[in-house]
């Protein structure tokens, strides 16, 4: 089984087109294991219009309790970038776990306790300093590296062969 990394941010619109191309290539393929990571393009104390660090954090918390972590992100696009609800709601984010399976007061416990929150900072490190990536989605497989440039969308066929690849 191929094993691909994937740097994400739930609030930019070329992570949300990248990923529906991933997931649209994971359910033919049916060889692909998907590592999600989300990280902020727009961290504190950066302004942003909204932070997306508690909506990750609702990731691994929804994963750990027992959710569909793939389904869990495509229902936060749907939300945030779809209906335009605000994704930085924890009432919000913990309905949105318990759709896909995950225990609701669990994930409501984590949220509200900042669990995860040490996860999505180091996220945030390697992704933009150790890594060095200057946009997302950003995609990694062992040594090989699908790099995202600002402003430049990544194409399914681009993404397509560097699965290929891999």
């Amino acid at each position: 089984m191929k094993k691909v990394d994937v740097y994400f941010d739930f609030l930019c619109p070329y992570c949300k087109k990248g990923i529906l191309d991933l997931v649209s290539i994971m359910t033919k393929s049916g060889d692909l294991q998907v590592n999600w990571i989300p990280c902020e393009a727009h961290p504190r104390p950066e302004i942003s219009r909204q932070y997306t660090d508690l909506c990750s954090e609702a990731y691994y918390s929804t994963v750990e309790n027992g959710g569909n972590g793939t389904e869990f992100v495509l229902k936060v696009y749907e939300a945030g970038l779809g209906e335009g609800k605000r994704i930085d709601d924890p009432v919000l984010l913990t309905d949105l776990a318990a759709l896909c399976g995950a225990d609701a007061e669990k994930v409501s416990v984590d949220l509200k306790t900042r669990r995860f929150n040490a996860q999505i900072l180091k996220n945030n490190d390697t992704a933009w300093e150790d890594l060095g990536y200057l946009a997302v989605p950003d995609y990694r497989a062992g040594d090989r590296e699908l790099k995202s440039m600002p402003g430049c969308m990544i194409s399914e066929e681009e993404l397509r062969s560097f699965l290929k690849e891999i």
